[in-house]
């Protein structure tokens, strides 16, 4: 059986999580190619469109919105190119809910579109974010308050940064700085789109692989 089939029949049995990620990023299309390059590696994926931008013309073909949907524990996934999707406008990014109903999920992909003041992110889900920097105060400002936010929630969530050169190395040094070393560490920078998403699908493949590695050496125990 194929690791990535052998993984989501594991994470089926233990009644396990699907890894999360959240998206803030300012175009559809970049969302689409981090599902691409996940899909590459043979996961399993649900798109949570938070905004319309996927799924705008599809949405009504569902027959319970998506908190109906939660409260019968069944995902109503909309075909996409490169896994499902689901309309979840006003969802929480990491959202409790959601995350339980997609165990038959390898990896749930929240878009949030661009990181804004408004920002909802649920603090008790670890998770990796996917933030678009530029060099601007506003974007800066933002994305420097999101590091901080998860800081002080002792919310232990990587980042991956992605964009101006100069914008994602200022917001390290700044979390180094002020955070502590241990917040940098979780930081990690990809300046071109395709190696920012390739890089961040081989490491999710590789967090998987090791998981499998741990239990079968009895390193860490089996569920289920």
């Amino acid at each position: 059986m194929p690791a990535d089939q052998a993984a989501g029949l594991r994470r089926l049995r233990r009644a396990e999580a699907p890894i999360c990620i959240t998206c803030f990023l300012d175009r559809a299309v970049s969302t689409r190619a981090l599902l691409r390059a996940l899909s590459a590696l043979g996961k399993c994926i649900l798109l949570v469109d938070m905004d319309g931008r996927h799924l705008a013309v599809t949405r009504t073909q569902s027959l319970f919105d998506w908190r109906q949907q939660l409260q019968r524990q069944q995902l109503q996934g909309l075909p996409l190119p490169h896994g499902e999707g689901l309309y979840a406008p006003g969802a929480q990014c990491g959202d409790a809910g959601i995350l339980e109903a997609a165990h038959a999920y390898d990896c749930v992909v929240f878009d949030a579109g661009l990181l804004s003041s408004s920002l909802d992110l649920a603090m008790g889900c670890r998770q990796t974010l996917v933030l678009q920097v530029d060099a601007t105060a506003e974007s800066l400002g933002l994305s420097y308050s999101l590091l901080k936010t998860l800081h002080a929630s002792h919310n232990a969530s990587d980042v991956l940064l992605y964009g101006a050169a100069s914008a994602c190395a200022r917001l390290t040094q700044a979390a180094r700085y002020f955070l502590g070393e241990a917040m940098a560490r979780r930081i990690w920078v990809a300046e071109e789109e395709d190696e920012h998403f390739a890089a961040l699908a081989a490491r999710i493949a590789a967090e998987e692989t090791g998981q499998q590695v741990r239990e079968e050496a009895g390193i860490i125990p089996k569920h289920g």
